[in-house]
């Protein structure tokens, strides 16, 4: 019997402590879940644009698409350029890839006739250059610039609108 009292003593002390712990355990599993479910939430709300989402003009603009030109203008590829630089000290080549924007379809049917004229004028002018005029983007865009002046006057026209270099290879 002392046993059993000793027991019966014993268990309701127990039983208030597993209360207690499994009460803290139970507000802690709510407070991490209700963690969670908002944080969830927030994020749901986010990733939508409900809340700390674009402006309205943000949204406008990626609403807008982008509009491309409804003509694109002709590009003639020329054949590729090697050409010695007018470095003194060291021979340096250029390789030299280049294709013409035309105004029109017209200015770029003109071209194909005026090949000869083109190559021997681009080849006179970078075959003049050295490496220390060309090296930089200010040199590149200096010549681009030169290339467009003397082709628009081969052909008597502006209809050359840009050149482009599709290989820049100095060795």
């Amino acid at each position: 019997m002392a046993t059993d009292e000793l027991n019966s003593e014993e268990a309701p002390g127990i039983e208030a402590a597993g209360k207690k712990g499994g009460g803290s355990k139970k507000l802690i599993i709510i407070g991490v879940v209700a963690v969670l479910l908002l944080g969830g939430g927030g994020g749901a709300l986010f990733a939508t644009g409900v809340i700390g989402g674009s402006s309205e003009a943000e949204a406008a603009a990626v609403a807008e698409p982008i509009r491309l030109p409804t003509e694109a203008r002709p590009t003639v590829p020329l054949k590729e350029f090697v050409v010695n630089l007018a470095d003194v000290d060291k021979a340096k080549y250029l390789k030299l890839g280049i294709e013409l924007e035309a105004a029109n379809a017209e200015v770029a049917a003109v071209i194909e006739p005026s090949t000869p004229a083109i190559r021997d004028s681009i080849v006179e002018l970078l075959s003049s250059k050295s490496y220390a005029q060309i090296r930089d983007a200010k040199g590149k865009a200096r010549l681009r610039q030169e290339l467009l002046v003397r082709l628009n006057e081969i052909l008597g026209t502006n209809g050359i609108t840009q050149v482009y270099f599709t290989d820049f290879i100095v060795q």
